[in-house]
């Protein structure tokens, strides 16, 4: 299985948020009259310094009116000075910013969230009710915002791209046979679900294999992504004009960049559901006791999750026991991503064929379908370097280029050897047959 983009999907189909979320109607209707959080970074990239959500400086905005007047003017390119602003507002010349994935609940009411219908493209029952708009996410940025490399580890996504660029890196799942180098995979910061990569990959981290294979993709108004489970995907927001893109679309230069995500459910999803539900109870283990901060370890999502007592997360650790177990007997896919862990979560009702199946044999062969072929990773930079890309400037710490270090202590180098796959696949294993001999002796 691999990635694919299906260009201008969105307009044939005329999906509504792609016609109707113009700045006069976001102005109006995003955000519910509430104050809007933004995650703020600079424009100058440190080589090797990854950012994460919980390492950025927040803004608030009084409203969406004002967040999307800063957007649009920050919608240019970087520069080289340390210019500084008089205003309240970070600098637009030095600064990104990004409104996070946030449940389309929370940004709309629902009648205009119900304009968010993947039945329209493709997804039918995409949730028991029939409510297709419900657990989507949207993300609204300036360029140079990014989203450091991760997989998922449950459930594939749909991107739909409303406004603006993004530049997509994806590289194949670790099990997967065109995978040819390690990405430092690690559990830290800890997020649920995600497992990020330890690599730069704005900052063409000098530990990357130069040889290593990278499926890049720009996506623009209109287009539809396919992520398959568990690929590893590296996303930046960057410049309209930017020449690398090729798709001849002519928008406002000022636009911030727009797009809506829905993770849907896959084979397998109960099983790795299981192993993120034992993770999130030795996370509770370790910040509970003190050895994990929660600023400098936990992503904010998670942050107010971690009271959770320990009654409570063995159940949910006994309920997703259990699932994985009816899942290993039946082969059907679960819940979808971003429904977080809970006891009471259910199943999704089970269909003669997964969401995953049906959507890809459906639209592979589909006339708008662009399959996005490998390259080399120093070919991939050097286009980047040919191209004019800018949306960052990326400097090293010394002035130049030198190999990056990480030194961790025996408490980190534990953590992250308890919460890899490979160990938390062996902890489900020995407590499902443990459970079965519980109940063969009864």
């Amino acid at each position: 299985m691999h990635p694919f983009v299906l260009r201008n999907f969105l307009s044939e189909n005329d999906w509504p948020p792609l016609r109707l979320w113009t700045d006069d109607y976001l102005a109006e209707k995003l955000g519910k009259e509430q104050c809007l959080i933004v995650r703020i970074g600079e424009k100058r990239h440190f080589r090797g310094k990854v950012l994460h959500e919980h390492q950025c400086d927040r803004h608030t905005f009084e409203n969406s009116a004002s967040m999307l007047k800063w957007m649009k003017s920050a919608n240019i390119g970087p520069v080289n000075g340390n210019e500084e602003t008089s205003s309240s507002y970070p600098n637009p010349n030095t600064h990104w910013a990004y409104l996070d994935y946030r449940d389309v609940l929370d940004l709309f009411e629902q009648d205009e969230a119900q304009y968010v219908d993947w039945s329209l493209l493709g997804m039918k029952n995409a949730t028991e009710e029939g409510e297709n708009w419900r657990n989507s996410t949207v993300w609204i940025g300036t360029p140079g915002a990014y989203t450091p490399c991760h997989f998922d580890t449950y459930g594939f996504n749909l991107h739909a791209q409303i406004r603006g660029y993004k530049c997509w890196l994806m590289f194949p799942p670790d099990d997967d046979s065109r995978s040819k180098c390690n990405l430092w995979p690690t559990r830290l910061p800890y997020e649920e679900s995600s497992v990020f990569s330890e690599l730069d990959f704005v900052g063409d981290d000098p530990r990357i294999d130069r040889n290593m294979p990278v499926w890049p993709v720009m996506v623009g108004p209109g287009d539809l992504l396919f992520v398959p489970p568990k690929w590893w995907h590296s996303v930046q927001c960057v410049n309209a004009n930017s020449s690398s893109n090729d798709k001849g679309d002519s928008i406002c230069f000022s636009s911030p960049c727009i797009s809506v995500n829905k993770w849907f459910p896959a084979p397998g999803d109960s099983r790795e559901s299981a192993k993120e539900a034992l993770l999130k109870f030795m996370m509770e283990l370790f910040t509970s006791s003190g050895l994990l901060g929660l600023d400098e370890y936990i992503c904010p999502t998670e942050r107010n999750s971690m009271d959770t007592d320990f009654d409570a997360l063995a159940e949910l650790v006994e309920k997703r026991l259990e699932s994985a177990k009816a899942e290993s007997r039946l082969d059907k896919p679960s819940d979808p991503k971003r429904i977080k862990l809970s006891p009471t979560t259910k199943n999704s009702p089970l269909e003669a064929d997964d969401p995953l199946s049906i959507f890809y044999k459906k639209y592979l062969t589909h006339p708008k379908m662009e399959r996005i072929e490998p390259i080399e990773w120093r070919q991939w930079r050097k286009k980047c370097k040919s191209d004019g890309e800018n949306s960052v400037i990326v400097s090293s710490t010394n002035g130049e280029e030198k190999r990056i270090t990480t030194e961790k202590g025996l408490k980190i180098e534990l953590l992250e050897a308890l919460s890899s796959s490979e160990v938390l696949d062996t902890l489900l294993n020995v407590m499902m047959s443990k459970k079965e001999l519980q109940k063969k002796s009864w």
